[in-house]
């Protein structure tokens, strides 16, 4: 059984990585022979793009730190041998505008709309509250107290997000036997795993003569297999988040540059 296909985004060049605000997506995209790192936003709701290859200044050394209430933030590199950020800037989806900057800015952490710095000058090094929709930076007293991240793998961080269980793990075994049993699959190293709608959704990993195969697969309230997909082959190392549920939407990427949202119910 197919699922029904929402939407289906092909790009000429590899997605390098992804960042979910509300029902905005930011798909960013590396170009190895240009050395280009381009950005485009996808709107889940409507399921179409509302800007395409967007690229800075900094066309290569750039990525993301915080998206969040409309404004993505960008750090840029020095270069491959020193990844301290050079700077950082807040860029606004709807006006397609950067609204502030800050030299010299090492992120430490993020809180919704804020942003937990260092700056180093000479000797001292100082830590900094920025807000993100404001630009308005205030020097703190001491190191920000970090969150408390929950460390149970039973709890998922982000609800639409997938559970990642790792080798070893109680959960992933158990994964592991499901699907030796449904699938014949040896599982390797980690997978993600999810339950939405009464489907059971599983991304793993198995070993291959080329490298590791990610395969993704679903299951619905019987335990049927209602969906199996190669996603890519001969990887060098295993991956996370490598699907996530928005409304009726489940979304992954296949052969590292194809967005691909399937019906999964809500």
């Amino acid at each position: 059984m197919k699922l029904p296909l929402l939407f289906s985004e092909a790009f000429e060049v590899p997605i390098w990585e992804m960042h979910q605000n509300d029902n905005f997506l930011l798909v960013s995209t590396r170009n190895d022979d240009k050395l280009e790192v381009a950005h485009h936003l996808f709107d889940l709701n409507s399921k179409t793009f509302l800007w395409r290859d967007v690229v800075f200044e900094e066309l290569w050394w750039i990525g993301v730190t915080h998206f969040h209430d409309g404004i993505i933030v960008f750090h840029t590199f020095q270069s491959s041998e020193n990844f301290e950020r050079k700077s950082i800037f807040g860029f606004d989806v709807e006006k397609m505008e950067v609204l502030w900057s800050f030299e010299g800015f090492q992120p430490m952490q993020t809180d919704e709309s804020k942003i937990y710095c260092t700056k180093k000058e000479e000797e001292s090094l100082s830590y900094w509250e920025l807000d993100i929709i404001t630009g308005l930076s205030i020097e703190l007293n001491n190191a920000p107290i970090k969150a408390n991240k929950k460390d149970s793998p039973s709890i998922s961080i982000a609800q639409n997000y997938p559970f990642h269980y790792v080798e070893g793990s109680a959960a992933f075994e158990t994964v592991a036997r499901f699907l030796k049993l449904k699938l014949g699959a040896k599982l390797v190293g980690a997978c993600d795993y999810s339950e939405h709608c009464a489907k059971v959704i599983v991304s793993f990993f198995e070993e291959t003569k080329t490298g590791l195969k990610n395969q993704l697969t679903i299951f619905d309230e019987q335990g049927e297999n209602i969906y199996d997909e190669v996603l890519e082959t001969g990887l060098k190392g295993l991956a996370a988040d490598t699907f996530f549920i928005h409304g009726e939407a489940l979304i992954f990427v296949k052969n590292r540059s194809h967005l691909t949202g399937l019906l999964i119910g809500n």
